[in-house]
């Protein structure tokens, strides 16, 4: 084989696979599901819907939910990114799940506790993931997206600092 063939195969060998990391690299990137996130992990002004989970260790409800948002991502990853909050054994999760309550006027409790846009799921059931996978991508195509992100990071961000 002359030299200058197998430099030609050589440099398509290297494209190739410097393709296939960009490519790896970029989709794990357009994946986020955090389920231990904080407050400086959200994007508040992401083009991507962020859903909020409170959830509780050993919950078998948010463990399931956090399944099937694995699941959804793989096809819609570029729509959203998902923060989860424990909140039965961090108390400072459980008072940010309550100011999330409060600025969306819902008095509910329980886990999970799911906010996508102005929307709330209580709870998590086979029956409700055609709707909250609905809410993600309405809320993804709105014009007008509901986010009380900065609102949240501005009020932890203060009381912490004073605390």
């Amino acid at each position: 084989m002359k030299k200058s063939n197998k430099l030609i195969i050589i440099g398509v060998s290297l494209i190739f696979v410097s393709l296939l990391l960009i490519l790896m690299i970029f989709n794990r990137a357009t994946n986020t599901i955090e389920k231990n996130a904080t407050l400086d992990m959200i994007d508040c002004n992401s083009s991507k819907v962020n859903v909020f989970v409170f959830w509780g260790d050993g919950c078998p409800h948010c463990k399931k939910e956090f399944e099937y948002l694995e699941k959804i991502s793989k096809r819609y990853s570029s729509y959203f990114d998902v923060y989860g909050f424990e909140t039965w054994f961090n108390e400072d999760n459980s008072k940010m799940m309550n100011k999330f309550r409060e600025l969306i006027k819902d008095d509910a409790s329980g886990i999970p506790y799911t906010i996508v846009g102005d929307k709330v799921f209580h709870g998590f059931a086979n029956e409700m993931q055609d709707e909250l996978l609905n809410t993600i991508i309405e809320e993804y195509k709105s014009k007008d997206k509901t986010n009380y992100c900065e609102e949240i990071k501005k009020e932890f961000t203060t009381n912490n600092k004073t605390e």
